[in-house]
């Protein structure tokens, strides 16, 4: 037997219980249980921080009678950028506490935009945000000869609905300033 081998039971026998553990204390007892969807205050943030990953996460800034507040989310929007609007919900006792829906993004008001066509060229999931109602749908689009990629989450029924392919277009908004704020106009938008 190696002399690493007692050292891998170790954190196996004695690493794993303790953190079973610890993660029943944080869901149990820290995260308060908050539901959103019955009495979340709804309101319009942006967002305020991007990135996404282990060493980055989204935050969102919105104002509340004149004082501004700001707090993480959950889950990740591919290659967002920072200033997108979206609908959210916050806690009224803690407005720091927010959930978005990530499907409802908005330009600035007055924000000039450009209008082009895309192509969804693939779905990934949505459950980063805690649920698998959504979908990601990663599209493609040109805007002054060059190509952007971008992320939108759809909802997990209109998603169905939707073709793949170079070859089904869809009319793409974004921002004339910044091309990479963009989203996916469907029929119904």
């Amino acid at each position: 037997m190696s002399r690493i081998t007692p050292y891998l039971i170790g954190i196996i026998v004695f690493g794993l219980p303790f953190g079973l553990i610890g993660g029943a204390i944080y869901y149990n007892f820290i995260d308060d249980g908050f539901d959103f969807d019955n009495e979340g205050i709804e309101n319009i943030g942006y967002l305020s921080r991007t990135g996404c990953g282990s060493r980055s996460s989204m935050w969102v800034t919105h104002s509340v009678k004149g004082k501004e507040y700001k707090g993480p989310i959950s889950g990740c929007i591919y290659k967002a950028q920072f200033g997108e609007f979206y609908k959210i919900k916050y806690n009224k006792d803690n407005p720091i506490e927010i959930s978005i829906d990530p499907t409802e993004m908005f330009f600035g008001e007055g924000e000039k935009t450009d209008t082009t066509e895309g192509s969804i060229q693939n779905f990934g999931n949505g459950k980063l945000f805690g649920t698998p109602k959504f979908v990601e749908a990663y599209f493609y689009y040109n805007i002054n000869n060059r190509e952007y990629e971008r992320g939108q989450k759809i909802d997990y029924e209109k998603h169905k609905q939707l073709q793949i392919g170079a070859e089904t277009k869809y009319r793409i908004v974004c921002s004339a300033t910044n091309p990479r704020k963009a989203k996916i106009l469907f029929n119904d938008n």
